[in-house]
């Protein structure tokens, strides 16, 4: 079920900026991102705001995760979770957007506190398996933080790639006490 586009922009909207720049906006967003996941693939450059997010840009779950998140930073909103699922093209995202205020201040500067894109070390492509991305992020920074939970009352959660993996490994040895075997 995805959101309807809504058929008359607004004078503005997501965080006070007109909708006429919210769009291009969009696309470059998703456009960036998809480089950045496919650098080979010459798909995003031709996707557009009512192209698949899954067929088209190649966005999975976890890219899905990351657009809605980079979104988030350029129009100082909190856009709701639910849209990871619901959303079918960036068309969706933007109708989302319409209907957006800014998000409050202490969102926001969380957020603009974050590793900036392009800062961020892509995970070595040779790996083939979450392990090993993993790993590499243990080895070269694993003080780093990897996720930022923020909670609902303006606190947040900080987890580095280090204390992950010490988490991970640690749900490793339950399972595998408990009786699970690999595969």
């Amino acid at each position: 079920m995805a959101p309807q586009l809504i058929a008359q922009p607004r004078a503005a909207s997501a965080g006070g900026r007109p909708t006429a720049t919210i769009a291009p906006r969009l696309v470059d967003i998703a456009r960036d991102l998809h480089h950045e996941l496919h650098p080979h693939s010459h798909a995003g450059e031709r996707a557009g705001l009512d192209s698949s997010l899954e067929r088209d840009w190649g966005f999975d779950s976890l890219s899905r995760a990351e657009l809605l998140l980079r979104v988030d930073r350029a129009f100082s909103v909190h856009l709701p979770e639910q849209l990871l699922g619901d959303a079918e093209t960036l068309g969706d995202l933007l109708a989302a957007l319409q209907g957006m205020q800014a998000a409050p201040a202490a969102f926001d500067t969380a957020v603009r506190r974050g590793i900036e894109p392009d800062t961020a070390e892509p995970a070595p492509a040779g790996s083939t398996t979450l392990t090993a991305v993993l790993d590499w992020h243990v080895a070269h920074h694993a003080e780093r933080v990897h996720i930022i939970h923020w909670h609902g009352d303006g606190t947040e959660t900080n987890l580095t790639y280090g204390e992950l993996a010490e988490q991970s490994r640690g749900v490793g040895r339950g399972l595998r006490q408990a009786g699970l075997q690999p595969g």
